[in-house]
């Protein structure tokens, strides 16, 4: 089954885990992040809004981010817009239930992907494996 080989590949990858941050502030949403994340060996770090995600990624080094939009205090768009002028290498995939207008987002923040709420696990981890693996 090829999401049985994605998930090897990326276990085998994160000898070393890799460290994600992910911003999003509703724990539910955090929670199935973190059940698919874990298990494959990635170091998860959480921040539940954009000025939280900004501060954690000044202090650590990641390897990816994953932003939600709508969050409290400053939404994902801003943060990322940030977080792009500080690392212009930082891979960050938007998750979000707002899918309207994703191509203009993507290009006027500089993030580097977008995915829909719910998440499909599959097509997570077959992203997963193109930005880490390929």
């Amino acid at each position: 089954m090829i999401e049985l080989d994605f998930d090897k590949e990326l276990i085998a990858l994160n000898i070393i885990p890799k460290k994600i941050l992910i911003a999003e502030d509703d724990i539910i949403n955090v929670f199935l992040l973190e059940r698919i994340l874990r298990p494959l060996n990635f170091e998860v770090i959480v921040a539940a809004d954009g000025v939280e995600a900004i501060s954690k990624f000044k202090q650590f080094n990641f390897d990816l981010i994953l932003m939600d939009i709508y969050m409290p205090n400053m939404n994902g768009i801003e943060a990322s817009i940030i977080i792009r002028e500080i690392s212009k290498t930082i891979p960050i995939i938007v998750i979000s239930a707002a899918v309207l207008n994703t191509e203009n987002l993507i290009k006027e923040t500089g993030v580097n992907y977008f995915m829909a709420k719910p998440i499909e696990v599959y097509s997570f981890k077959k992203l997963l494996h193109k930005i880490f693996l390929s």
